[in-house]
């Protein structure tokens, strides 16, 4: 690497979530001088106001609702049981600082330097130096402090490579009433003083089902109003049917393909009216939250020359946007905006940058931490229908895993598919969980397709006893016709299942 002067650096991430400060660990790792340019806290959404906060919620709500069934396990709990809301969120908040904390003693471990403040890529300039430019505002500045009151306002750095991180910011939609005060989106939903005693929850994706989830169980009364015809509109529509009926044993009222039209009234008394299957329907809620995704933060891009392309960054599948020397990764991107996969286009971002031929072409599993939890990874039967793959599944319910009855978990199932023909010879397609521990689970099977293993292969590999991983062997073991622990069943064919379908339901 040539010698670099003050202020200059082999490479400058801007943004320091997920995608931005394991690029820049990786690239310091590599023996790259980085700069990592964050205005707020290192981590991003997913560790300050998405990933972790909520998971803290959720393992509250976990730990309430597994004390709530004591007696099922043959403890005896006297007195009435409560929970204290106050505590549930000091515990949401000390971890967060404790993992910012960390992160950031992490990062300048790595004798990376970190600027508090704004970065914005600057256009190409016409000398011989094309080396890109980044300016950085002071966090002070960007709050609204005058330039001059502060030593390094502003500031100008130079890179041989630049790598853009900058996020993601939540969507709106444009519906009558929905932008009064006391309408709510994640951040506001992670931190309120009480669980509202009725909440409304515009949006069945990811962050609406797992709010639902978590105030349901701390008493709230639930509504997710959702435009699409089912929860999760991007899962396995079998495993989305089986999650609403789900929510529905648990108290939640789930309202698919309803389209909102208008919100009245003010906090603590909204009326929000929506259309479904042309019949005008209304609920009433306390708190309305706002959780139709997010969308990528693209301010300024294309003023510095980068192409943007159906609202987002354009970039190939080594992270290179169309100017040279910079690259894009995470949710800026758009695509699979998950704080893992942004975790790959980091690495192999960094890589590029400094030299190397590394790409993005890995499968991403997803997981939805409700309860019960969901996940996949691979190719759902509707897409593989749409595309006219051949495929065959099965259906194991995790009823027949001996670990899911010691638990007391055995609501849910997994559905496999494979490539059609010999079942001995079939690679994995898609898998998808609903059920205990589902986010851990799919794991497995995301090995599996990384690597293109069989099915076969997944059913030979030895899973210790009693575990709720056997459930992914014993899956193979179904699809390959010689299932242990359930009965073999029948091939229903037909043409919606083109290679036919085996298993049972739960």
């Amino acid at each position: 690497m040539v010698q670099l002067q003050a202020g200059e650096f082999d490479l400058i991430v801007i943004g320091g979530g997920p995608s931005g400060y394991v690029a820049a660990i990786h690239a310091a790792e590599l023996g790259a001088k980085v700069a990592l340019i964050e205005k707020a806290n290192l981590g991003g959404t997913c560790l300050n106001a998405g990933c972790i906060p909520t998971k803290v919620l959720v393992r509250s709500a976990e730990v309430l609702e597994t004390t709530r069934r004591a007696a099922e396990f043959g403890v005896v709990i006297n007195g009435p049981i409560s929970f204290s809301w106050e505590k549930v969120q000091a515990r949401r908040a000390e971890v967060v600082r404790t993992l910012v904390e960390g992160l950031t003693r992490l990062v300048r471990g790595h004798g990376i330097e970190i600027i508090n403040g704004e970065g914005r890529l600057l256009p190409a300039g016409s000398g011989a130096d094309q080396r890109p430019v980044v300016e950085v505002r002071s966090s002070a500045a960007a709050a609204g402090e005058a330039a001059g009151e502060s030593g390094e306002a502003r500031r100008r750095l130079v890179a041989s490579n630049v790598i853009l991180a900058l996020g993601s910011v939540p969507a709106r939609i444009p519906v009558p009433g929905l932008d009064a005060a006391g309408v709510i989106g994640s951040d506001e939903a992670l931190a309120l003083d009480r669980p509202p005693a009725r909440l409304a929850i515009v949006g069945g994706g990811v962050i609406g089902v797992e709010f639902a989830s978590i105030y349901r169980s701390f008493g709230s009364e639930v509504t997710i109003i959702e435009m699409m015809p089912t929860l999760l509109p991007v899962a396995d529509e079998e495993i989305s049917k089986r999650l609403a009926l789900s929510f529905k044993r648990r108290g939640i009222r789930v309202e698919t393909g309803a389209s909102l039209t208008e919100v009245t009234g003010s906090a603590g008394n909204f009326t929000l009216r929506f259309e479904r299957n042309g019949k005008a329907e209304e609920v009433q809620a306390e708190t309305i939250l706002v959780a139709v995704g997010r969308r990528p933060n693209l301010a300024g891009l294309e003023e510095a020359g980068v192409e943007i392309e159906s609202g987002r960054v354009r970039v190939n599948d080594r992270q290179q946007t169309s100017r040279p020397h910079v690259y894009a990764v995470g949710d800026v991107t758009g695509g699979t905006m998950l704080a893992h996969a942004a975790f790959m286009q980091g690495m192999v971002a960094a890589e590029n940058a400094l030299g190397g031929k590394a790409q993005f072409h890995h499968p991403v599993p997803a997981a939805v931490f409700s309860a019960p939890e969901v996940a996949w990874v691979g190719a759902t039967e509707e897409e593989l229908k749409k595309n006219g793959t051949p495929y065959q599944l099965v259906k194991l319910p995790f009823a027949a895993v001996g670990k899911a009855q010691v638990l007391g978990e055995t609501e849910g199932m997994i559905k496999l598919i494979g490539e059609a023909g010999d079942p001995g010879a079939a690679r994995l397609l898609g898998a998808h969980l609903i059920g205990p521990n589902a986010t851990e689970l799919v794991h497995e099977y995301t090995l599996a397709l990384q690597n293109g293993l069989t099915i076969k292969q997944v059913a030979e590999t030895i899973h210790a006893h009693p575990t709720l991983s056997e459930a992914v062997v014993e899956s193979a073991h179904l699809f390959l016709g010689m299932p242990v622990h359930v009965a073999p069943a029948r091939s229903t064919g037909g043409a919606a299942s083109p290679a036919g379908t085996r298993g049972t339901s739960w």
